[in-house]
């Protein structure tokens, strides 16, 4: 029998107690779980693997990824040139090349949606991301995605935001995957 990828076992192994943590997953209200964390320590493998076992549960689930915040490749790339050739320091790439707002608007209207669900619990809301920073094309901030709001659905936050108190005010529960610097380096 084969075994389980080390990110399933590791999905399976915390989601108990993350369950416990955010209380019951009743139908009543969307949750959101964040999971944080440097570049390349496997936050989108982790995140694919935890909404696999939450659905395996029965529990509706979804992903935001802070990627989509992303600023568009040519900008990027034109800040980094600039900042070479200066001698600013460049510690914190969200703050330059993130547009957190697009997630923090996201998630404000998922508190905004919880409050209605307590007056209405069948209520149902189809969310249109547009303008999402996309690998596929480029880099351009042309993609787009639909999430389907509803109660207890599980939102999975996954990106790095640990700097940015305005994100996580509005995250139930947050995951912070940490890895050896050596092996970040090798990645």
């Amino acid at each position: 029998m084969d075994q389980p990828k080390p990110e399933n076992q590791l999905a399976n192994k915390i989601l108990n107690p993350v369950l416990g943590a955010i209380g019951n997953i009743s139908q009543h209200k969307i949750r959101v779980i964040g999971i944080d964390g440097p570049t390349a320590v496997g936050k989108t493998i982790f995140a694919q693997s935890l909404k696999r076992e939450l659905e395996a549960r029965g529990h509706s689930t979804w992903v935001y990824q802070l990627d989509w915040t992303l600023a568009a490749r040519n900008e990027r790339t034109s800040d980094l040139e600039h900042l070479k050739k200066t001698d600013e320091s460049f510690v914190h790439e969200a703050e330059l090349h993130m547009l957190l707002p697009k997630a923090q608007s996201f998630l404000t209207g998922v508190r905004a949606f919880n409050e209605r669900l307590q007056k209405n619990r069948e209520l149902t809301e189809q969310v249109k991301l547009e303008g999402l920073y996309s690998r596929d094309d480029d880099g351009r901030e042309i993609g787009k995605t639909m999430c389907s709001l509803k109660a207890g659905l599980i939102i999975l936050v996954e990106g790095h935001y640990t700097l940015r108190t305005e994100l996580d005010q509005l995250i139930d529960y947050n995951i912070l995957m940490l890895a050896e610097k050596g092996e970040l380096l090798d990645r």
